[in-house]
């Protein structure tokens, strides 16, 4: 493994460890005496974490260009095992992972593009759960913003990156999965989504 690979799985590992949804601290667990706050999980320090680590994810998406496969196939899975572990403390961060998993899900090479898609499948499952509406509303505004900022991206991209975000765009659709029918109950949403599809044809055709 390289250095890149190992220092991947090491902050999955640790991040995982710490903010699994299973040990979220409750009322009882942060009204216990003892303790310095400091050290605590307590709900005033998570949210601040969660702002943290956003940053760092952002960051890290870099990678998704990286030349080694190999760290591109680690980076799948240092996004997949926190989305899996850790929706519910870490969820500011689930659109980003989310993104780099839908944009390797186009990588040249198969070893990563279908741990992406494995990947993507286990995440549109957990969406489709009832308790998972937190989540889709993340989904939905990010899917919202990409559909408003998409004809001038597309204006502004070349051909490489036009794809990238079509790819992109598609890849959050598919995600959603049945749920993707109350985005499009939303009367907003629908006309912003027919909006940009319309104005990504017209560039087309008028090119």
């Amino acid at each position: 493994l390289s250095l890149n690979q190992l220092a991947l799985l090491c902050w999955a590992r640790y991040v995982c460890l710490v903010f699994d949804d299973r040990v979220l601290p409750t009322e009882e667990s942060c009204d216990k005496e003892g303790d310095d706050e400091a050290f605590r999980q307590t709900p005033k320090n998570l949210e601040q974490s969660k702002k943290n680590l956003s940053v760092l994810v952002a960051n890290v998406g870099s990678l998704v260009g990286h030349e080694g496969w190999k760290v591109r196939k680690t980076l799948v899975l240092w996004s997949f095992s926190i989305l899996k572990y850790c929706t519910k403390s870490l969820s500011t961060c689930l659109p980003n992972l989310l993104e780099l998993l839908v944009t390797m899900k186009a990588d040249s090479y198969p070893q990563v593009s279908e741990s992406s898609q494995e990947a993507l499948s286990v995440c549109s499952a957990l969406l489709a759960k009832e308790e998972s509406h937190q989540w889709l509303a993340l989904l939905e505004e990010r899917l919202h913003t990409l559909a408003s900022a998409l004809p001038r991206l597309l204006r502004q991209q070349d051909e490489a990156r036009k794809t990238a975000t079509l790819q992109l765009f598609v890849g959050f659709l598919e995600v959603m999965g049945p749920k993707i029918t109350s985005l499009l109950h939303s009367h907003a949403h629908l006309c912003r989504i027919i909006q940009a599809l319309l104005q990504t044809l017209e560039m087309d055709f008028s090119g």
